[in-house]
């Protein structure tokens, strides 16, 4: 989904775009402009995508409205609000309209009216989880999941990263900025459960995976993000480590000696996402195995703001195999008063390290501040 059109005079909201790969061009979507769609705010932010619907932000509104939306059905389904008295057993007592407090939605299925559809939310700037269930005709948002972690009497934090839907389960997995994995049953809503998943690794490629002490500074240089990537059709887990550096040079201008060199960057120079590592989640044996040799299995992932998620591309020839497909991980604030944001978009082949166009210039000369930032929109069968 890129950035929408708007009209020149009113300056209102026109259209909806979005890049088809398959078709390798723009589609572009009117607005409705019905009594029913009175929600759309022009300014609601993004703040998920998942299983052919987009969750929408509506900041301008008193009690922060949060809807689903269909862009190719145009149908929304409202979502209670998210003011701290929906957020029931909340103790936290904040309510902040600052630029965007919800920062992801992700859903179970592809039909939220269904009483077994679960929205779970990451909200606040420490990344907390809530979860509602949309096709229920009152409701509130449950927080879940522990706020804090103590680390040698020390306390942080928890923030919780990434979490995705697995159909085959009925469950949601979730990852945490400390590598905490997490299993949630959210089946019966008044008794969420929560499973931890213990996975060992390889010292030798995790945290970070490197063929060479350049390429290990290079990361350990490179703010990180993590994922959780489902492909559906198998139920199969990945693990997957972003890597951005906080400035955009050639690639060959990358790599130095110590990540702790202090390197003069002009403020104009904005980041880049230089590599992805990415670990097969067995959770029958609890490992995480490292995916070496440059091979996905023949998969295509996508991430960003997005519901993480992988295709075959044997079956979608139009994609790339092996690659990762990838819009901005940053969102605002980060980059309210910047001159870029929303650039760092491309596609990252896996065999040899390099970054391809996904319709944006990736070069450091070409890019631009996006706004909002783009993110994948994947429409259901039943939409089409």
């Amino acid at each position: 989904m890129l950035p929408p059109s708007f009209d020149e005079e009113t300056e209102k909201m026109t259209a909806y775009n979005f890049y088809s790969i398959a078709q390798d061009k723009v589609v572009t979507i009117n607005k409705p402009m019905t009594l029913s769609d009175e929600l759309l705010d022009d300014d609601a932010a993004v703040v998920g995508s998942s299983h052919g619907w987009l969750c929408l932000f509506n900041r301008s509104t008193t009690f922060d409205d949060l809807f689903l939306y269909n862009p190719l059905t145009r149908r929304n389904i409202e979502l209670p609000s998210v003011n701290i008295y929906n957020l029931q057993g909340n103790s936290i007592g904040f309510h902040s309209h600052h630029s965007q407090w919800v920062t992801r939605v992700v859903i179970s299925s592809s039909t939220p009216d269904d009483q077994d559809c679960r929205a779970l939310m990451n909200y606040n700037y420490a990344n907390l989880l809530a979860f509602c269930c949309p096709g229920h005709t009152s409701g509130h948002w449950t927080p879940i999941g522990e706020l804090h972690l103590k680390l040698d009497d020390h306390v942080y934090e928890r923030n919780y990263e990434d979490f995705v839907y697995s159909p085959k389960q009925n469950l949601f997995y979730c990852v945490t900025t400390f590598g905490d994995f997490e299993a949630w049953d959210l089946r019966d809503p008044h008794s969420p459960t929560m499973t931890p998943v213990i996975l060992s690794s390889d010292k030798n490629n995790y945290p970070r995976a490197a063929s060479s002490e350049e390429e290990l500074n290079l990361k350990k240089s490179c703010v990180s993000r993590k994922y959780l990537v489902i492909d559906e059709e198998t139920d199969q887990l990945y693990h997957v480590r972003r890597f951005v550096k906080d400035t955009l040079l050639p690639f060959d201008m990358l790599y130095y000696n110590d990540p702790s060199d202090e390197v003069d960057y002009e403020d104009s120079n904005p980041y880049r996402t230089v590599g992805f590592d990415v670990h097969r989640v067995d959770l029958e044996k609890g490992e995480l195995s490292y995916m070496d040799g440059g091979s996905l299995d023949g998969l295509a992932m996508f991430v960003g703001p997005n519901y993480s998620f992988a295709l075959r591309a044997s079956e979608y020839p139009e994609l790339k195999p092996d690659s990762i497909y990838f819009t901005d991980v940053f969102n605002p604030p980060y980059w309210d008063n910047g001159i870029y944001g929303g650039h760092d978009v491309g596609i990252f082949n896996y065999r040899d390290g390099t970054v391809s166009p996904c319709y944006y210039p990736v070069d450091e000369v070409s890019v631009r501040r996006i706004v909002p930032s783009p993110v994948w929109f994947t429409p259901t069968t039943t939409q089409l």
